[in-house]
């Protein structure tokens, strides 16, 4: 379990961060009608088997689940991940993919991280590379889904 690396996760989307509504700093508001987007609060992930990605993300990710909705035909679990939510779906048309999108965690210690991923079997999509703000890793949730594990460096929040 990655309680120790993964005290500390929080997302990492660029969409995540609150959007402006200034069209100079945010494309998608031209200010003729445009939808004005604020943030995005959810990510979510479709998976094929619940029980098995509860395994992952809370075994392995040391997720705490926040929300647990079963339905007729599919299956909603949330985990607040700071001021978002990260959801899992099993629902009709809902897929998963290796091509699809795919949310980033932020880890306290990202060494530790990638050795107590590596240590657990999980499958590496690439990396652990470094780049000029940041060090990250991709793997794959049981599905195959990618999940990014990303620590910034000091200065580039």
């Amino acid at each position: 379990m990655m309680r120790n690396a993964f005290l500390s996760i929080s997302f990492l989307c660029a969409s995540l961060t609150p959007l402006s509504a200034d069209p100079q700093r945010n494309p998608l508001k031209d200010g003729d009608g445009a939808v004005e987007l604020i943030g995005n609060l959810t990510q979510w992930q479709p998976v094929s088997d619940m029980a098995r990605a509860r395994k992952f993300y809370e075994g392995i990710l040391g997720l705490e689940v926040t929300m647990d909705h079963k339905m007729e035909k599919g299956h909603w679990v949330e985990y607040d991940i700071g001021p978002a939510t990260l959801a899992l779906g099993v629902a009709p048309g809902m897929n998963p993919s290796p091509d699809g999108c795919s949310v980033s965690l932020e880890v306290e210690d990202f060494e530790q991280a990638i050795s107590e991923l590596q240590e657990a079997g999980i499958e590496f999509g690439f990396g652990p590379i470094e780049t000029p703000v940041c060090h990250m890793a991709f793997v794959k949730d049981p599905d195959g889904n990618s999940v990014g594990i990303h620590k910034r460096k000091p200065g580039h929040n």
